[in-house]
This record gives C-alpha cells, sequence and structure tokens, in this order.
C-alpha cells in the first residue's frame, strides 16, 4: 500500500519551502502554488487537521494559523 505523500506535488521538492521562517513570504508563496495544484491537498490537510499535536509548517496548502482558524471553527460548531 502506498501513502497519500507518495503522489504529493511536494515529494522531492526542498521541504524547507514548507517550513518558511517568519516572515518569508516567497517561500510561503512557492509552497502554496505547488499545494494548490496538488492531486492530494485534501488528504495532506486532513492529516494536518487530525493529528493529535500541533503540526508545524504549510500542510494542504494552509499555514499554522490558517489551519487553527478551521479547526477552531470546526470545534465551535
Amino acid at each position: 500500500m502506498t501513502s497519500w505523500y507518495d503522489a504529493a506535488a511536494c515529494r522531492g521538492r526542498d521541504q524547507r519551502l514548507w517550513f518558511p521562517h517568519r516572515g518569508d513570504l516567497f517561500a510561503r508563496a512557492v509552497a502554496k502554488t505547488v499545494c494548490a495544484s496538488c492531486p492530494v491537498r485534501a488528504e495532506c490537510l486532513g492529516a494536518a487537521l487530525s493529528a493529535d499535536f500541533p503540526v508545524a509548517g504549510i500542510w494542504g496548502g494552509l499555514t499554522e494559523h490558517e489551519r487553527d482558524v478551521i479547526a477552531g471553527a470546526r470545534h465551535a460548531g
């Protein structure tokens, strides 16, 4: 069985793009652009949202803050 990550658009790319330094808008934009066309974006985002611990970096095209907003809305509803 293969993992969703095997089909990820970020596979084989410089992983530092998905873990940009605070304020590195260029790296964040590049990562989000790659994520936008990723065939497993939903699976990636789901993995980050369902983790039992804080997940750093950009997952499923969303930053930690953006995922926190989604997670908060899910728990409030």
